[in-house]
């Protein structure tokens, strides 16, 4: 009441009632409250307990059990979450580890069939020559075994003829 009728001193310091901030204001009435709350308990100790406040407060306490044994049961799984994520990140490590082989191995392998097609292309180059030299060699051979044959037939013929003088 003090402040309702001397608006002076709050006016001075900056304070004026209708102008308080809200951090004031809230201030006030949490002081208010807590001075009422502090009055009221003053009184609720001073009985005893009721029916009533003992049924809240086992209330409470099952509350607080149930939340207690809500809280083991989620600590629990996040403990087994913990440990299959563990799992799974060593599962995970090992792909990583066979997928790096693995790609080495088809690299590995890739160059393998570089090298092995360009021994096969030169292999067959070679065969390609080889068989143009066989060709040659036939036609050549061919070509001396028709002049052998020519040059025996008049072999023969010289030699039947040398014969034939001889025995004249």
């Amino acid at each position: 009441m003090w402040l309702m009728r001397n608006r002076q001193p709050l006016a001075r310091l900056g304070f004026g009632i209708g102008r308080a901030s809200p951090v004031l204001q809230r201030l006030c009435l949490a002081l208010a409250l807590a001075l009422g709350l502090a009055s009221w308990c003053g009184n609720v100790s001073a009985q005893e307990p009721s029916e009533q406040l003992i049924a809240a407060r086992q209330a409470i306490i099952a509350e607080r059990d149930r939340k207690i044994a809500e809280l083991e049961a989620l600590s629990e799984q996040i403990h087994l979450s913990e440990s299959r994520v563990a799992e799974l990140t060593a599962e995970i490590a090992t792909l990583d580890t066979d997928r790096a082989t693995l790609n080495q191995n088809l690299i590995s392998t890739a160059e393998r069939m570089r090298e092995l097609e360009g021994q096969l292309d030169a292999t067959e180059a070679r065969l390609a020559s080889l068989a143009n030299d066989e060709a040659t060699i036939r036609t050549s051979l061919l070509e001396r075994r028709d002049q052998l044959a020519v040059n025996l037939q008049a072999a023969e013929q010289l030699a039947f003829l040398g014969g034939r003088e001889a025995g004249q």
